[in-house]
């Protein structure tokens, strides 16, 4: 049996070879991976995703592919985005999370 980090780092080397070349532009990082799920469409891609799995199992792997693929494309200078993706821990810092004791 495969395991999910195993079939994501399979799909998105497959995902990179289908995509051929990117538009110049994105808005953000969701234009750039609907962009991608869009070409795997087109090329009739199933993500290796058995029939059997569970649909939360088969979005999340999907998702997965389609976010890392984009980020690397981006880190590669493939394409510019108008909203850059988030840094590591920048989330966390601008939205703590709240306790539930900070609520009374």
């Amino acid at each position: 049996m495969v395991t999910k980090s195993a079939l994501v780092r399979e799909c998105v080397t497959k995902v990179e070879s289908l995509v051929p070349r990117y538009p110049k532009h994105f808005y953000s990082t969701e234009e750039a991976k609907h962009y991608i799920k869009r070409v795997c469409e087109a090329s009739a891609y199933n993500y290796g995703l058995h029939g059997d799995a569970p649909y939360f199992a088969k979005r999340h792997v999907i998702d997965k592919v389609h976010f890392i693929v984009a980020l690397r494309a981006y880190q590669d200078g493939e394409f510019h985005l108008d909203i850059p993706p988030a840094q590591p821990g920048e989330l966390r810092r601008k939205c703590p999370i709240l306790l539930l004791a900070d609520c009374n």
